[in-house]
């Protein structure tokens, strides 16, 4: 009864997770050319961000993406990103 508990928890924690990488944006220090680039919905994509408004990037209020670059290979680290 006690392992069914701890699997219950570690379930629901790796859920969250999941969804939370999914949906928020992750700012990386890598660049495409000149835009640098993010982590979203397990892709890479070039992104901006508008600095003058408060810069509330990691919650993605300021970041507008513009064009994926990468699928989830790329997102992994187990394929380099090839720039347009």
């Amino acid at each position: 009864m006690r392992n069914k508990k701890y699997y219950i928890i570690a379930f629901t924690f790796i859920f969250i997770c999941c969804v939370i990488i999914y949906f928020i944006p992750i700012p990386t220090h890598k660049m495409c050319g000149e835009s640098p680039i993010c982590w979203y919905k397990f892709s890479v994509y070039n992104y901006e961000y508008d600095a003058e408004s408060g810069g509330n990037t990691y919650f993605g209020g300021d970041i507008y993406i513009y064009q994926k670059v990468g699928g989830f290979l790329e997102y992994m680290g187990i394929k380099e990103i090839k720039c347009k």
